[in-house]
Formats: C-alpha cells, sequence, structure tokens
C-alpha cells in the first residue's frame, strides 16, 4: 500500500540567495544586502515509503541557460516558462511520461495532487489514477507540505553554503548558477530521508 500511494507538489527554491545571518566580533558591525530573487520551481514526487523518488522536475525562465552549453546530460529534469510556473503542458507531458514508465514495470498507483488549473484532467492514462485534494484543505492535507518541501530546502541551503565556502577556500568564483542548482537541488532531494518522507504521510492521515 505504501508504495501504491504517491504525491507531487511544487515549490520555489531562490538558488542564488545568501545565508541571512552571520557571525561577527563582538566589535564590529555587519551590514545587509539585497538578497538575489533569482527562482526555480521544482516539483517534488515520491510515493509513502520513499522507495520511489521521481527525479526533481525545475522550471527555469530560460529555454537554454549559458551554463548549459556543452553540458549532455542535466541532474534534473529542466524546462522553462517565461513566469517560472508549473503550467498545465508540462504537467501532463510529466505525467504521461511516468505513466510509460508505471505500464512498463506492469504497475498502478495512485497519485494524490493539488486541485489547481496547472494541473488538468488527463485522460487516457493506463497505469495512473489521479487524485485532487479538496478545495480549501491543501496547507492540512498535502503530503510534501507536512515537512518535506522544508527539509529539502534545509538541505540544499546547507549544500550551497558550503559549495561556496569550498570556492571561497580554493579562490574561485562562488556564483550559483542555474546547473549547479540543479546540482544540489538534486542532492538535496536525495537527502530526505525516508522517515521524514514517512511522517510527513502520516501527519497528513495517510497510514
Amino acid at each position: 500500500m505504501l508504495q501504491k500511494i504517491s504525491n507531487a507538489d511544487e515549490t520555489g527554491i531562490f538558488f542564488m540567495m545568501k545565508q541571512n545571518r552571520s557571525f561577527v566580533f563582538k566589535d564590529e558591525t555587519a551590514s545587509g544586502g539585497k538578497q538575489a530573487k533569482q527562482r526555480l520551481t521544482v516539483l517534488l514526487c515520491s510515493n509513502m515509503s520513499s522507495t520511489e523518488k521521481l527525479p526533481l522536475l525545475a522550471i527555469g525562465k530560460s529555454k537554454k541557460p549559458r551554463c548549459f552549453k556543452g553540458i549532455k546530460t542535466l541532474p534534473d529534469n529542466y524546462k522553462n516558462n517565461s513566469k517560472l510556473w508549473m503550467i498545465s503542458s508540462i504537467f501532463e507531458e510529466l505525467l504521461r511520461c511516468l505513466d510509460k514508465q508505471m505500464t512498463i514495470k506492469h504497475r498502478k498507483i495512485v497519485l494524490v495532487i493539488d486541485n489547481c488549473t496547472a494541473h488538468p484532467e488527463i485522460k487516457g492514462l493506463k497505469s495512473i489514477t489521479v487524485e485532487c485534494f479538496p478545495p480549501n484543505v491543501t496547507s492540512i492535507l498535502q503530503l510534501l507540505d507536512q515537512g518535506v518541501i522544508m527539509s529539502l530546502k534545509r538541505n540544499y541551503r546547507k549544500l550551497r553554503s558550503r559549495k561556496i565556502v569550498s570556492a571561497l577556500d580554493e579562490g574561485e568564483d562562488n556564483k550559483v548558477e542555474i546547473l549547479t542548482a540543479l546540482h544540489l537541488s538534486k542532492a538535496a532531494c536525495n537527502d530526505v530521508t525516508e522517515n521524514t518522507m514517512k511522517n510527513c504521510f502520516r501527519h497528513a492521515g495517510f497510514k
């Protein structure tokens, strides 16, 4: 049963935003600055047992970012949309691809998602039954919102900070571009523990 129920949800990652706190000596002062607003929308999808996490789907603004030049394989699936939002065409493409994978594996799953315009009714799916949350209960029942997304973002910030410190130590450029953000977000997603996933599903009432 745990392997048959999956949940998908989107969130935003401000991939260039740095830490908003720092350490200073007692007699020193620290001044703030504007935080970077560059953002990716990422879609997470996993089953209740955390044994089947789909690769992250990232949505950026540029179709072919400059940092992708010469790169043959990306760490995550990448799509573009000028407003950085999930749109129905991208979501349908994702679901039809997942449906083919499940059909090849002779598996049937239930995918629970938000009821929003970016998640249209998709006909002709053979191995996926899509169920939408009722209106006005998403904050209570949305499984990945119960701690998985928070864990992903916390992991991302930790990994990004380590990379920046490492770059400074080596005298290298510490700028985080989209390609770097894709690598970090993939690692951050992989670091979300099985217990975190199970607890979030349980907290939302799925047992």
